[in-house]
């Protein structure tokens, strides 16, 4: 008789704290491996994205550069033009710009200056539908200046523009925290008619981890002075 009664009573009031509780933790458990399962998913899309943005940056780069090389014909040569951290100068100053703010530190792999470029690109100006020239064969190059930059934008991302004769910014692609063009005088790795690139993509993610991506090529001019 007194187990009948007692187990019509039900649950009493501990037992149903007790398996709250334990519904809570185990509730709290699944919320979090959910969380987290969901941080490396969104970190690994954004990983990807910025990785994509970058091999697309470097593929057009890549196609005007390899339209480059010495221009023979134009006294204020050489080109391309080297410069630091926006400080061109002499005949090139008009492509001067303020530095970008550096995001990361001593140590990072994406630390240190900027190495930006100006160039020129062959181009049919007799229009014979060749890129040489018709009396002299030599190739015939574009009067547009050409330049990469890195500037921080109003909103404090840097980014990569495309520029032509200094003005005309295009935005290329943003989260670039450092770009680096070398040749053969800054390293003696390459040849005369060679240009490296490096690009290096910096984003700062939930809760303060950063993602990087990191992406380099080299490419051959149309010409170099050997073969002048």
């Amino acid at each position: 008789m007194n187990k009948s009664r007692r187990n019509n009573q039900g649950y009493s009031i501990v037992e149903m704290t007790v398996s709250m509780a334990i519904l809570v933790i185990v509730l709290a458990g699944v919320f979090g491996a959910l969380n987290a399962s969901r941080s490396i998913f969104q970190t690994g899309v954004t990983l990807s994205s910025l990785q994509d943005q970058a091999r697309k940056a470097l593929d057009q780069i890549s196609r005007e550069v390899r339209q480059s090389g010495t221009v023979m014909n134009d006294p204020y040569s050489p080109y391309p033009y080297l410069f630091v951290d926006g400080n061109a100068e002499g005949y090139y100053a008009h492509h001067w710009h303020p530095p970008a703010v550096s995001h990361a530190s001593p140590g990072d792999p994406d630390y240190g200056p900027n190495r930006e470029i100006v160039f020129r690109m062959a181009q049919d100006m007799d229009d014979d539908g060749l890129l040489t020239s018709a009396t002299t064969g030599e190739i015939e190059w574009g009067p547009a200046q050409i330049s990469y930059v890195v500037i921080t934008a109003d909103d404090g991302v840097n980014e990569l523009q495309r520029r032509i004769n200094g003005y005309s910014p295009v935005t290329v692609v943003r989260y670039v925290e450092r770009i680096v063009f070398d040749d053969y005088h800054t390293d003696p790795g390459l040849t005369k008619n060679q240009i490296s690139i490096v690009i290096h993509m910096r984003k700062t993610v939930r809760p303060g981890r950063v993602l990087r991506a990191y992406l380099s090529t080299t490419v051959n001019m149309r010409n170099s002075w050997e073969e002048q």
